[in-house]
């Protein structure tokens, strides 16, 4: 299926951004000295699963009490560090978690070395595409569309942790909540599953799903929160270029769904590079359910510019 229907997304010289995946910054939750890979995905049994449970309740040895985390409703400049204490890299990392999601996996593969029916963790929106029936009959499995198929459509590409998937047909059993930021405002979440599975690297630790609905409206928000962390991310190179210097600040910022809670953002540095830049190391605080979250690496550093984007 051609892309005929996906806008293109402008880069220019001030962007770290190349299809979807930012230089230095790595999708999967990866943080060997402090939380390692096997640790950051959480497994719950049905009965388990007694919502709602504010983040402060869950025992954990990562992250006791969870005083590091910030709920994103209340996220602000005083949560930053003081060189990026500016509205700039607010409405950068504020974009940013609008595109997070909620990842839960009903059912377990054996691989996955757990006894449990679901595996909870976070993602990013990658990009949308606009279909039409020249693109192929609609293939949303709304209520709606298994009557009548819809002339217009779209998909949604997800990025997030290969941990999730072995092959394609795991994706179906993927769910995504889009904009679960507030307990109380569950009506605003929205809910999809995935549909087939576009990009899968074990070693690299990336996968990209799509997930199929008729919601125009839906996908226009998307597409334009897409288009607003593009503008976001230029607005804060312009801003601390030539005044923040990377060697000291080496800001790593993560939003995700801890424990499987509403989205919280957490602050901590880029420690650097390991296994040839295949994966990047930080202190940024994680915990279970923040595998896949979207790592968000800063470096607004001009030299870095002539680094190939992999």
């Amino acid at each position: 299926m051609k892309d005929t229907m996906r806008k293109p997304r402008k880069r220019d010289a001030k962007d770290k951004i190349a299809s979807g995946i930012p230089c230095k910054i790595k999708e999967t939750d990866v943080n060997d000295e402090l939380n390692p890979l096997k640790q950051e995905m959480v497994d719950i049994k049905p009965e388990d699963n007694t919502q709602p449970k504010t983040l402060a309740s869950f025992e954990c040895k990562h992250n006791p009490g969870h005083s590091v985390f910030v709920e994103v409703t209340d996220f602000c400049t005083n949560h930053l560090p003081y060189a990026y204490q500016h509205k700039e890299m607010v409405e950068l990392i504020d974009t940013l978690a609008k595109l997070t999601v909620k990842i839960e996996v009903k059912t377990v593969m054996e691989e996955m070395n757990s006894s449990s029916e679901i595996v909870l963790g976070s993602g990013k929106v990658d990009e949308v595409f606009f279909r039409t029936q020249k693109d192929g009959s609609c293939k949303c499995v709304c209520e709606t569309c298994r009557t009548k198929k819809r002339e217009r459509w779209g998909e949604i590409r997800i990025l997030t942790s290969a941990q999730f998937a072995y092959n394609d047909s795991d994706a179906k059993e993927i769910n995504c909540i889009f904009f679960y930021d507030d307990e109380s405002r569950k009506d605003q979440c929205k809910y999809l599953s995935g549909d087939n599975i576009v990009v899968l690297n074990k070693e690299k630790d990336i996968c990209m799903f799509m997930c199929v609905t008729c919601d125009i409206d839906f996908l226009k928000t998307l597409d334009t929160l897409l288009d607003t962390f593009v503008a976001n991310w230029r607005a804060a190179f312009d801003k601390y270029v030539s005044t923040v210097r990377w060697e000291e600040t080496k800001l790593c910022v993560i939003v995700s769904h801890p424990h499987g809670c509403i989205k919280h953002v957490s602050i901590g540095k880029f420690l650097g590079n390991e296994e040839h830049m295949k994966r990047i190391r930080y202190d940024t605080p994680t915990c279970p359910g923040s595998i896949g979250a979207f790592v968000l690496v800063p470096d607004f550093d001009v030299q870095d510019e002539l680094v190939l984007h992999n």
